[in-house]
């Protein structure tokens, strides 16, 4: 349910340690030599565009536009 999954998410993110600066710090400050085996180069199943900006998922193919309808562009 909606709010297991909530209270799920909140204590995944919650266990972070430091609020995720070591992720930050093991991503851009290990050599690259090391970073093979550290899931780096994961890519996800889904993108979201919150900007408007197409240019380089065009470019890549990664863009699909959706056959749904978008609704009303304009508050009644």
């Amino acid at each position: 349910n909606l709010s297991h999954a909530i209270k799920s998410v909140k204590e995944s993110l919650r266990g972070i340690p430091n609020k995720g600066f070591g992720y930050g710090v093991l991503k851009y400050l290990t050599a690259a030599e090391h970073k093979s085996n550290l899931g780096f180069d994961a890519h996800p199943d889904i993108v979201y565009n919150y900007l408007g900006q197409f240019d380089q998922d065009v470019a890549t193919e990664t863009f699909e536009s959706s056959p749904l309808g978008t609704g009303s562009e304009e508050h009644p």
